[in-house]
């Protein structure tokens, strides 16, 4: 092959890679309105490379927020090496702990593809998996929706166990059975104990405790009403001529909440003080603290 040959199919082969490049759209067009965006954002140990095929590059040393088309996407990620990852089977898993991992580098790389939806926040994430019970490990990625506050869109069904004492010294065990509607934020509640039967409405208030996990803190204040279903043998507040209560709710808790694209799990222990009155009599003040443990799940 003489060289002005090399030269042609030099110059073709130049001339074909040029122009694929060149007909790759952007990923991210600006001149599109926010209100046909979606949010990504990235955690610190995680570089996503590319997205649907054009190089990003996105990558920092904290959280970072990505403004992004709604739409179906694919992202191409890595993992910074020997980073925090956790573990999702054995002892590790079980305690909630995180472990050092030195794998070799071609297992940290994965594509994720996920559809987004306008005015809505994604996080990636990463766990560690096995292949198998004893198998080598490598890293899945994920994307999920992300908020501050509890998936208001969705419905919750919970159910919850507790123990606790009237102020006058009466313990009980009981278990509550929980009902959220989308867009409502009232968790309503029945619940039944060894005192009391009744309904409760609470207005809760969440906030994520760390960006890159699901743990969230809420507080909140609700009223509550029962019919008693004992009397106190010593006749002080519990009475035979009392037959109802209605208390006032300050639950304050720690929740651990993941959501996937169509349904979540969520677990929370909370201790929840009430202050309120007996009915007919109006024996103030009446109430009881509790510690409670429970599960929702969100769909």
């Amino acid at each position: 092959m003489n060289k002005k040959m090399v030269i042609v199919v030099f110059g073709i082969v130049f001339s074909l890679f040029t122009f694929s490049c060149a007909t790759k759209l952007p990923p991210i067009d600006p001149s599109l309105p926010n209100s046909e965006m979606a949010v990504l954002l990235i955690p610190k140990n995680i570089f996503v490379i590319n997205m649907n095929d054009v190089n990003v590059a996105w990558e920092s040393g904290q959280l970072r927020e990505v403004r992004i088309p709604a739409g179906r996407h694919t992202f191409y990620v890595n993992s910074e090496e020997n980073v925090l990852v956790p573990d999702t089977m054995g002892v590790n898993a079980l305690i909630g702990s995180t472990a050092n991992y030195k794998i070799n580098k071609q297992w940290l790389e994965g594509n994720i593809t996920h559809t987004f939806e306008a005015g809505k926040s994604y996080m990636i994430t990463s766990q560690m998996r096995h292949r198998g019970t004893f198998g080598s490990q490598f890293v899945e990625y994920t994307i999920a929706p992300y908020t501050d506050s509890y998936p208001d869109d969705l419905y919750a069904l919970g159910i919850d166990f507790g123990f606790g004492e009237t102020w006058n010294e009466e313990f009980y065990m009981g278990v509550s059975l929980g009902l959220k509607f989308p867009k409502l934020p009232i968790f309503w509640s029945i619940n039944l104990d060894s005192n009391n039967l009744g309904i409760s409405g609470d207005y809760l208030f969440y906030k994520r405790l760390f960006p890159s996990a699901g743990f969230f803190g809420y507080f909140g204040v609700g009223l509550g009403l029962g019919a008693k279903l004992s009397s106190d043998e010593s006749g002080s507040l519990s009475d035979e001529g009392n037959y109802f209560v209605a208390l006032g709710r300050a639950p304050i808790g720690l929740s651990w909440l993941a959501v996937g694209s169509d349904m979540g799990f969520e677990m929370y222990v909370q201790a929840l003080p009430t202050l309120g009155t007996l009915i007919p009599n109006f024996n103030f003040p009446y109430g009881s603290w509790s510690i409670d443990i429970g599960m929702r799940m969100w769909y």
